[in-house]
């Protein structure tokens, strides 16, 4: 799995701040470490909307599946699932 986390800042969303670590799916659990949050610029807010500039995303895919076909010198497919919320990031 791909846990993700990013951060825009600055009158114009213009300074960015991300991070991103991969777990493997059977561990049930993962945690972020404080040094690591601690790292990202506060998020702004999108006036229209009040919209965070934050994001979180945690994404789940499979190892490459090679596969045959006329006319490819290779093939391979990837199944990938994302789970994306916006947040305030403080």
């Amino acid at each position: 799995m791909l846990i993700q986390g990013v951060s825009f800042a600055g009158p114009n969303a213009d300074i960015l701040t991300s991070f991103g670590c991969s777990v493997a799916s059977e561990a049930g659990a993962f945690t972020v470490p404080r040094d690591v949050l601690a790292s990202l610029v506060p998020s702004t807010v999108i006036a229209t909307g009040n919209n965070p500039t934050g994001s979180l995303v945690v994404a789940h895919f499979t190892n490459p599946a090679r596969f045959t076909a006329t006319g490819l010198d290779h093939g391979s497919i990837i199944w990938e699932s994302y789970n994306a919320t916006a947040l305030h990031i403080q």
